[in-house]
């Protein structure tokens, strides 16, 4: 399966529904289930993004109080990755993330139960169908 590894709190964001889209700085021909990794690196900026609205808020809904709560180097999850189009349809910029020229598009995220630890990588990667 293709994964893709996010920085939190976007990969959380993403498997829980509240976000749908990602900008990227490249587009792909990928279509079909997606596992999002958390990335282990966790920078002070990001981690202050979880104490500001809306952020916060998103992330009280779904029962997690701040930064501390967000699992890091692990496979959250999985969405299905529907299509990939100009960013400027989505507002070019995913709330206070980088800004890309291309969306990536997310429907029926699907959480793990568990977390399942996994080295992140650059790009799309492959992991193991059992992970997800």
């Amino acid at each position: 399966m293709k994964c893709l590894s996010l920085p939190q709190p976007w990969a959380s964001l993403t498997i829980l529904g509240a976000l749908r889209h990602d900008t990227r700085t490249w587009q792909t021909s990928h279509r079909g289930p997606l596992a999002i990794h958390a990335a282990r690196k966790f920078p002070d900026d990001a981690r202050d993004l979880c104490r500001r609205e809306p952020i916060r808020s998103l992330l009280l809904r779904h029962g997690i109080r701040g930064s501390a709560d967000l699992p890091l180097g692990k496979v959250l999850g999985c969405v299905e990755m529907v299509g990939c189009v100009p960013a400027e349809q989505f507002g070019g910029d995913r709330d206070g993330g980088r800004p890309g020229p291309w969306a990536w598009v997310f429907l029926r995220p699907t959480r793990l139960a568990v977390p399942v630890p996994h080295r992140g990588q650059l790009g799309l990667f492959d992991i193991p169908d059992y992970l997800v």
